[in-house]
């Protein structure tokens, strides 16, 4: 199935759409930021805003940040407010276009709803237009205690909410409940993200897109494994993965995707190609104790792309953080090297 002419007249205008505020349609490339950290081990504001443009200017239609596994901790430290609100500042002096998107989740309700309370102040202090991603809380155990929070952060914000399903945690919300939120309060719900595990997330896609015009979007996760198929023949109109530093590839492949190209097409292929040929990074350097398969070597390119200044990773030993560089050998730096100026062009 292609996208409908409905979907490529949203990716025309969308620019125009957000001027209404809540009620925009959100689609296209929404990368996660990932964490940058100084050789003291705490959060490099300048570098996650330096980050936060690079991702701008390459075609992102929305910047998110943080991650819900570091969430915590950076809450503790005081950097969760601190990051948000100096992106928040340089958004405010113009010049960008991406919307700022919060990830406002917790181990309970109270904890996500105070969050999502924050974000909510902030960008009306800034005079900004953004957006939540929100995953059910930690301790959620059925779609009443999901309905039951879901309604109370609608009463909490006016900006809209992406809804994501996984947290690897707590049952997935039920399709039916997603409906029924985004009936009960338009100018909130009506995005998803849709990732739950195994052989579900595909099936739950196609549900909630026959669901549209009650349903306004679907974003593919899971890093965009399966966008080839979720974009062109399910009809998700965006993606919601940490891979800011190929969100020009992102971006193209959303874009091709919009005009009724798939598989077949060999710029979407090619495109596609090169996506994956930068995230099978991780499949071939180690990412154990370094932060996982989203930094690991990641990190490397972002810093030969001239976005991050050093490799650096966190982690707590005996009740203090310390920061641990992620070195990779002069052979290694050259394989990375070649990818990046045969996917991205330097």
């Amino acid at each position: 199935m292609r996208y409908s002419f409905s979907v490529i007249l949203l990716l025309t205008v969308g620019p125009l759409l957000s001027a209404v505020g809540s009620t925009a349609h959100l689609y296209g490339a929404f990368p996660l930021l990932v964490t940058p950290y100084t050789a003291e081990a705490k959060l490099d504001v300048d570098t996650l805003v330096h980050e936060a443009e690079y991702v701008d200017r390459n075609g992102a239609r929305g910047i998110i940040w943080p991650t819900a596994g570091e969430i915590n901790d950076l809450d503790a430290l005081g950097e969760y407010e601190q990051g948000l609100t100096a992106l928040a500042q340089r958004w405010r002096k113009g010049g960008v276009t991406a919307r700022l998107t919060a990830v406002c989740c917790g181990t309970n309700s109270a904890m996500a709803l105070k969050r999502a309370a924050f974000w909510e102040k902030t960008a009306k202090a800034h005079g900004l237009e953004t957006a939540i991603l929100a995953r059910p809380p930690d301790d959620a155990k059925d779609d009443a205690d999901m309905r039951r929070y879901y309604r109370a952060l609608a009463a909490t914000v006016s900006q809209p909410v992406i809804i994501q399903t996984y947290n690897g945690k707590s049952p997935q919300p039920s399709v039916e409940l997603l409906i029924e939120l985004a009936k009960e309060f338009p100018l909130v719900y009506g995005h998803v993200k849709e990732e739950s595990p195994g052989d579900k997330v595909n099936g739950r896609i196609a549900q909630l897109v026959a669901a549209k015009p009650v349903i306004k979007g679907v974003f593919s996760g899971w890093g965009a494994q399966g966008f080839l198929y979720q974009g062109p023949r399910l009809g998700t109109i965006g993606c919601i993965t940490q891979r800011p530093a190929y969100t020009r590839l992102l971006a193209r492949m959303l874009a091709l995707a919009a005009e009724g190209r798939d598989a077949s097409d060999a710029e979407l292929g090619a495109t596609y190609g090169k996506f994956l040929i930068m995230t099978n990074l991780g499949a071939n350097f180690p990412t154990k104790n370094h932060g996982g398969d989203m930094r690991g070597p990641h990190l490397m390119v972002l810093k030969r792309l001239g976005v991050f200044p050093n490799t650096y990773n966190r982690r707590r030993v005996k009740g203090k953080w310390v920061a641990e560089e992620y070195v990779l050998s002069p052979r290694e730096v050259a394989e990375i090297d070649a990818r990046i100026a045969y996917a991205l062009g330097r």
